[in-house]
């Protein structure tokens, strides 16, 4: 019967397009029938509207779509999106907002979160586009009580009983303006992660929010538990255990595979930046995101440690509903140290709790490390120079405290050592190894046709490959040698080399997942905290890598669960090397929604309403997703920016090559010497020539220069339009400049040169230029 109205109804549909004297007529007919059959419109609408229940919100009669697909008749995503939307509106317009879909809710809970303009919605639901705001906050008012109905306050909808889980907790300031800076409110965050099953769900309970117009809700701020700090105690007596390192060697290679082929495709550089080419090299893995639900949030600053006693009691409180025996927690180093505190001191009372140091914090303290070691030694100069790092945001870089860029920086800066150390590395091969010369020649062959395709099969192939061995295994005892035996201005350089070697080891187990790894890497980070005064981290992480090291004996469940990743996300359905840290995770989710446009900057100083907020955050996340996913907004991550050609600064620009940078390296050398004989009655100070400095005759006068380089300072063809190489005047044909139109600059060798361009005329042009761009602009 069905299918005979929505023939019937093309049929009038198909009539309109005919010149007859009943067209009104027909559209009154048609009108008629989809008005019925959107008031007939039979749905059960569950209420409140979860982000997983929104399919039963999107109903649009078959009749509507006729009519729709006779008016937008094109097949594109462009006009089946017009015609998902017009829909919708038709059923919300004729129902009067009855039957609501779910672009109204998404529309809607999308414009509060990324603007908070109250105004913006009203004026879109008069259009109607999106419900109003009064139903804005019915639904908001009724996703909190259900969020409140269960457990306490703690009802994580998303996540699954029975799956692990890991927790992280961190502290969130909100530093709102007061008179006296007193009064400002600190609260502690917190976030689920559970990897994403398939399979049969078990039944969940009913809802017991019923369908009111309230749209307030009045939340109650529970009193924190009494915590009595009595004696400090210590971590517990262990025994050794043997951690594995031999897996960063692997790691390793294949950094060296990378370094080779961006050496190969220098000319036309084809293979990506670091993180490109891992995420080229990973296209075998499967990107399945990963569940994040938020908790709900403690109003209390996370200094106090009645806070702390209740994060752990709250997370506790997650496990045992879920049903697992052990659950993982992350932290900063600030938090990890007092919740280590109350767990040394009471054993007994959450032996099923395991606290982690955050990896996101253990990298931001890594760099500044390197930041402090080298900063002195010119790689605060090298930033500027370079143009890499702008001149106001190098503290931030060097401190470790802007996490992007300063990795960003660092890379680009490894990538340049390396290829430094691979110019010298041919001759040191053909002086100790004659016979392995041969290889060098034979390499570049099998590295065109890997760079070509990039790929996890054919990394495999290239680490399994006897020339890639043979020239790694020679490498490695050059950077040995450079180590060991090339004095101390080589082997600190190399340090640097090292260093970062480690941050990418822990960068690339936090995103394959690889615990092994991250071990390793945590052991090599421990000797350069002590070496640098961060004393803070260099107990944390010794106690953290003690604890770590034996849960493969004392919780081999929670070890085989960190061991599949579950000390990382998946945040990307597409990125295949884009696992993050747990404590990342919470950045870049619950804490960036509350600090941006939409969260709780700005809106109120209620504590009670602050944490009505925490409460649907959740929700209204997961809304803007669904609908930029729905509109073909959400990033891709197939377009990495890393995957693309590089337009940025690469690393053999730096200033402004790596012969300059050897004449810098030299010039920090020298005043490092100097200073070094600081102490000395009469220092014999070496002549600063030959050590950056070269000779100069001023005016029979001989002085200092600095020698930025021997090379030349640009391509030939760039400087020949700087000045030709006329001696007595420029005139054709022996000049270049004068057939071609060219104005000879201030740099030209000739004596009386009559084809430069006068200044007035210069300041003449320039005028009228910008008077016609006035009249243009006017």
């Amino acid at each position: 019967m069905l299918v005979k109205e929505n023939m019937a109804l093309r049929k009038r549909i198909s009539n309109l397009e005919k010149p007859t004297v009943g067209n009104e007529a027909s559209c009154q007919v048609v009108a008629k029938q989809i008005h019925r059959d959107v008031k007939h419109l039979d749905q059960e609408q569950p209420w409140p509207p979860l982000p997983t229940e929104l399919d039963s919100y999107s109903s649009v009669p078959s009749s509507v779509k006729s009519l729709l697909s006779c008016l937008l008749p094109d097949t594109g995503e462009k006009e089946q999106q017009l015609r998902d939307s017009f829909g919708m509106d038709l059923v919300y317009a004729i129902s009067h907002g009855k039957v609501k879909t779910s672009k109204h809710i998404l529309l809607a809970f999308a414009v509060k979160s990324l603007t908070g303009n109250v105004n913006l919605i009203r004026i879109l639901n008069r259009f109607g586009h999106c419900v109003s705001y009064s139903m804005l906050e019915e639904i908001d008012t009724s996703l909190c009580l259900h969020k409140l109905g269960q457990d306490g306050g703690i009802t994580l909808d998303q996540l699954k009983p029975y799956v692990p889980t890991a927790l992280a907790w961190d502290n969130i300031d909100r530093l709102e303006e007061t008179l006296t800076g007193c009064g400002t409110s600190h609260r502690v965050n917190g976030i689920a992660v559970q990897p994403r099953v398939f399979g049969p769900e078990l039944p969940k309970p009913a809802r017991d929010v019923p369908k009111s117009k309230q749209r307030t809700v009045s939340v109650s701020l529970p009193a924190l538990p009494v915590y009595a700090v009595g004696t400090r105690c210590g971590p517990p007596t262990r025994s050794y255990v043997e951690v594995k390192t031999d897996i960063c060697a692997d790691a390793l290679k294949k950094n060296f595979i990378w370094l080779l082929c961006r050496l190969h495709s220098a000319t036309n550089q084809s293979v990506p930046s670091w993180t490109g080419y891992n995420i080229l090299a990973s296209n075998s893995v499967d990107a399945i995101p990963s569940v994040v639900s938020y908790l709900p949030t403690i109003n209390a600053p996370a200094t106090q440690m009645a806070t702390v006693y209740e994060i752990l009691l709250q997370s506790e409180k997650i496990m045992n509903s879920l049903h697992i025996s052990n659950m993982s927690v992350t932290f900063d180093q600030a938090l990890y140290c007092k919740v280590t505190e109350i767990l040394w001191a009471h054993r007994d009372r959450f032996p099923n709790i395991v606290p982690r140091l955050g990896v996101f914090h253990t990298i931001c303290m890594f760099l500044g490390v390197i930041g402090k070691r080298f900063q002195a030694a010119g790689l605060r100069d090298i930033c500027i120079e370079s143009g890499a790092v702008a001149e106001g945001s190098v503290s931030g870089v060097l401190d470790g405290h802007k996490y992007n860029r300063s990795l960003r920086f660092h890379k680009i800066m490894y990538e340049a050592l390396l290829r430094l150390v691979w110019n010298q590395f041919p001759q040191w091969l053909t002086e100790n190894h004659p016979d392995a010369h041969d290889l060098l020649d034979i390499l570049p062959l099998d590295l065109s046709v890997f760079s070509e395709g990039i790929s996890s099969t054919t990394v495999e192939e290239s680490l399994d490959c006897i020339v890639f061995r043979k020239v790694h295994q020679y490498f490695c005892e050059f950077l040995q040698h450079l180590r060991s035996q090339q004095g101390p201005l080589a082997s600190f350089w190399m340090s640097y080399i090292d260093m970062m070697e480690v941050v990418l080891n822990l960068v690339r187990a936090s995103r394959e997942g690889n615990w092994a790894l991250h071990m390793a890497s945590i052991r090599s980070i421990i000797p350069w905290t002590f070496a640098y005064d961060n004393l803070n981290y260099a107990r944390s992480l010794t106690a953290y890598y003690s604890e770590m090291s034996h849960i493969e004996h004392e919780k081999p469940d929670l070890y085989m669960f960190l061991c599949e990743g579950g000390f990382s996300a998946q945040l990307s359905a597409t990125n295949t090397f884009g696992r993050v840290p747990i404590d990342q995770t919470l950045e870049e989710t619950v804490n960036r929604d509350t600090q941006t446009a939409g969260g709780t900057k700005g809106f109120s100083l209620n504590p009670a309403a602050v944490s009505r907020y925490y409460l649907t955050a959740e929700y209204k996340s997961t809304y803007l997703s669904i609908l930029k996913s729905s509109l073909g907004l959400q990033q891709s991550d197939c377009s990495h920016k890393d995957l693309g050609q590089s337009i940025g600064i690469e690393s053999w620009q730096l200033p402004p090559c790596s012969d300059s940078l050897s004449k810098h390296c030299l010039r920090a050398n020298y005043q490092g010497a100097i200073w070094r004989r600081c102490l000395e009655n009469n220092p014999e100070v070496p002549s600063p020539v030959e050590h950056g400095w070269s000779r100069v005759d001023q005016d029979g006068d001989l002085q200092l220069s600095i020698d930025w380089f021997n090379v030349s300072i640009g391509p030939q063809a760039v400087l020949e339009f700087l000045s030709c190489s006329c001696k007595r005047d420029c005139v054709t044909p022996s000049c270049q400049c004068v057939p071609n139109n060219l104005a000879c600059t201030d740099l030209c060798h000739a004596r009386q040169c009559k084809n430069q361009k006068d200044d007035f005329a210069d300041v003449e042009q320039s005028y009228s230029c910008d008077e016609d761009f006035d009249e243009e602009f006017d």
